[in-house]
């Protein structure tokens, strides 16, 4: 494969105006190598869009692009942000507003859109195995790839990953959650109609044969009714999940918010069935853990939040609503969840992660009710629901990931402040 490259020879002349070559001649070597650059891009028509569906135009430039960079020397390859630049300036003067698409996909991740590299004949970087230029470190590996194999030719292709896939991805996941619920919710039924039976059977004498059999009947036929409602079904696994909390209130379910444990709410029949009808629609953002943003919270004076010794026993005796299920352990309030009155903005937990879109990343959040880093820790967050908000699957790994870290930091922090 022949290599582009240009040659500087520098002429000395005489007083008598001849040249001197000889005196002097220094070359540099340069390897240009020239970047065949396609993308496709999808953009929402609002005017053909419905409610129920949105119409997305493939956005693509009408020939390829022809971008020349610098492979070598070092100390003059184009470097990642220039070639950054290079390129959304080339695809906007093909495209117009192409180019500010491409620098919030490279800024906030968001739409997520990939941009991969091909040599051709050069394993690792083929053409039907393109190379992913997902960072500064990446885009060093093609430059060196480039250098090794003296190329002169490239190919980049910079594709958005489709709004309807992702739809349908998003999709999906909501239906094998609600399916994974619904198992769930049937399974701890029958569990606790088997120990009502051992309880029963412990204190008094089994009944004539038949009439088991028929109570038996009877309960089957209830359970094949009750697994055809799936609105019941999440109901009883609510309530199986938040249970009364005498601290909150003595006798009807409470749900406390996971990061401001002043704030509840009750959860009357009437607001358990409309959770559940939520559940049962698969609404976004809406889990178990989760509930309607519309729901309005009370709040508990903060002198109430943690009871006195006394009262301890009598919390722990508390009676779960009308169903006879387990009470629920007092609250703790320690270091699983934030003191009251201690906040950490989550923009701190953003700068500490070190994403490079810190600022956006956290507009999204506050946007959606997520202002407290430690709700990321919680093993029932739908990650597949931070996924639909527009974040890369690399950002919502981190925020899941580093919470830990971050506590360990805010503790040497205060240790050093004492």
């Amino acid at each position: 494969m022949a290599t582009r490259r240009t040659k500087s020879v520098v002429y000395l002349t005489n007083f008598m105006g001849e040249s001197l070559t000889d005196l002097w001649d220094f070359t540099m070597q340069v390897q240009k190598v020239e970047v065949t650059t396609t993308f496709k891009l999808y953009v929402l028509d609002v005017d053909r869009s419905k409610k129920a569906k949105k119409v997305w135009l493939a956005i693509s430039p009408p020939d390829p692009l022809l971008i020349d960079i610098t492979a070598s020397p070092k100390e003059k390859a184009t470097t990642y942000d220039e070639f950054n630049t290079l390129v959304t300036t080339r695809c906007e003067a093909a495209v117009k507003n192409t180019g500010q698409i491409l620098t919030d996909g490279l800024t906030t991740g968001s739409p997520e859109i990939g941009w991969f590299v091909s040599i051709a004949r050069v394993e690792g970087f083929k053409k039907g195995k393109p190379f992913l230029l997902s960072d500064v470190v990446a885009y060093n590996s093609w430059m060196e790839a480039l250098v090794k194999v003296e190329a002169d030719e490239s190919n980049l292709s910079i594709e958005m990953v489709s709004p309807n896939k992702v739809a349908k991805l998003q999709h999906d996941a909501e239906v094998l959650a609600k399916d994974a619920i619904r198992k769930e919710a049937k399974r701890l039924i029958t569990l606790r109609r088997q120990e009502k039976k051992a309880q029963e059977a412990d204190g008094r004498k089994r009944k004539q044969s038949d009439e088991t059999d028929d109570s038996e009947e009877e309960v089957s036929d209830e359970e094949e009714e009750f697994d055809k409602d799936s609105i019941k079904l999440f109901m009883r696994q609510l309530y199986a999940t938040h249970m009364a909390n005498a601290m909150y209130d003595r006798h009807i379910p409470v749900y406390i918010h996971p990061t401001e444990q002043s704030k509840f709410f009750r959860l009357s029949n009437a607001t358990c069935q409309k959770w559940a009808r939520a559940l049962a629609k698969a609404q976004p953002g809406v889990s178990i853990q989760s509930p309607p943003k519309e729901f309005k919270f009370e709040v508990l004076p903060l002198k109430q939040l943690v009871p006195p010794v006394k009262n301890v026993t009598a919390a722990n005796e508390c009676t779960h609503h009308n169903r006879g299920r387990d009470a629920s352990p007092l609250l703790q309030v320690g270091s699983d969840g934030p003191q009251p009155g201690e906040e950490v903005p989550i923009l701190d937990y953003l700068n500490f992660i070190g994403l490079k879109n810190a600022a956006e990343v956290g507009d999204v959040l506050e946007r959606n009710d997520l202002q407290n880093y430690k709700i990321f820790r919680s093993s029932n967050l739908d990650r597949p629901a931070l996924r639909g908000l527009g974040l890369t699957l690399g950002v919502v790994t981190q925020l899941c990931d580093c919470v830990s870290k971050f506590e360990r930091h805010l503790a040497n922090q205060e240790a050093n402040r004492g």
